[in-house]
């Protein structure tokens, strides 16, 4: 099924739904959530609404084992680095 949205924040907001609904399925019972992060600017936004309210509470972040699936070979603090943009928008926050 193809779905559209009318802008990137809507679409970011299904898209944090959905990374809530699969982490509370997949923790249900004790397990971990897997999940590799993606980088570039396509996912910031995606970042930001899992770092806030609701979604930073709905997640049960100390189950979740985070992934690169998209790294440059930068330090994290360079502009360029998918994890160092990840860090600032989620990781720090949760």
């Amino acid at each position: 099924m193809v779905r559209i949205f009318k802008d990137l924040d809507a679409l970011s907001g299904e898209a944090a739904r959905r990374f809530s609904l699969a982490a509370a399925k997949a923790t249900a019972h004790g397990g971990m959530f897997h999940v590799a992060l993606s980088g570039g600017n396509t996912p910031r936004r995606l970042y930001e609404h899992l770092a806030s309210p609701p979604w930073r509470e709905q997640v049960p972040w100390e189950q979740v084992h985070i992934f690169w699936g998209d790294e440059r070979c930068v330090p994290l603090t360079d502009e360029r680095s998918n994890a160092g943009m990840a860090e600032q928008t989620l990781l720090r926050q949760v």
